[in-house]
C-alpha cells in the first residue's frame, strides 16, 4: 500500500507518442515555412489537463555540451519563460464570437493598428498605429492580431464569453 505521501509524488508520463510525432513535424514544418528562429508547440487535454504532445525547436543535443555546465542554449524555454496569456487566448475567443454568432468565417473586420481597451492601450506588432487592415477571423489568428481577439472578444458579453470559454 501506497502512503498518501507516496501516491502525491508519483509521476504518470501523458505524452502521446502519436501526437508528440505529428507535433515535432508541424513545427519543424511551420519554423521552415515562416523561418523563424525558434518555436514551441503543446497539446493538452482540455478535460483533464493531461499534456500529450511538447515540442520545442531547436532541439538540444546534449551530447555536444555535456561537462560545459548550465548555459541559456539547453533550457527548455517552452516551459521555463514566460508569455503573454493574450498570446494563447486569442485561438479561443475567435473560436467563441464564431461560436456565439459575432463574426462570420468570411466577415471582413476593420482593425486599426491601435485601440484603447478602458484606458489600456492595445496594438499589434508591426501595425502603426494610424493604420487600419482589413481581416477576416483566420487572419486575426494568422497574425496574431490583439485589436482583432479584442474587437471580438468585446462583441460578447462578459458572462456570455466566460461561459464559452469554458465548454
Amino acid at each position: 500500500f501506497l502512503t498518501e505521501k507516496a501516491k502525491a509524488n508519483q509521476v504518470t508520463l501523458t505524452i502521446d507518442e502519436n501526437v508528440q510525432y505529428i507535433v515535432d513535424r508541424e513545427l519543424k514544418k511551420g519554423m521552415s515555412d515562416t523561418q523563424a528562429s525558434r518555436g514551441v508547440a503543446m497539446v493538452m487535454d482540455s478535460r483533464n489537463g493531461d499534456l500529450l504532445a511538447l515540442a520545442t525547436q531547436p532541439t538540444i543535443n546534449l551530447n555536444l555540451i555535456a561537462g560545459k555546465g548550465w548555459d541559456q542554449r539547453i533550457k527548455n524555454w517552452g516551459v521555463t519563460d514566460f508569455y503573454e496569456p493574450g498570446s494563447t487566448m486569442k485561438i479561443f475567443t475567435v473560436a467563441a464570437a464564431l461560436e456565439a454568432g459575432k463574426t462570420q468565417i468570411d466577415e471582413i473586420i476593420p482593425t486599426p493598428g491601435l485601440i484603447y481597451v478602458d484606458k489600456w492601450p492595445v496594438h499589434d506588432h508591426g501595425a502603426s498605429a494610424g493604420s487600419v487592415r482589413m481581416l477576416k477571423p483566420f487572419q486575426i489568428l494568422e497574425l496574431s492580431s490583439n485589436v482583432g481577439s479584442s474587437l471580438l472578444g468585446r462583441r460578447m458579453r462578459p458572462e456570455q464569453h466566460r461561459f464559452l470559454l469554458s465548454q
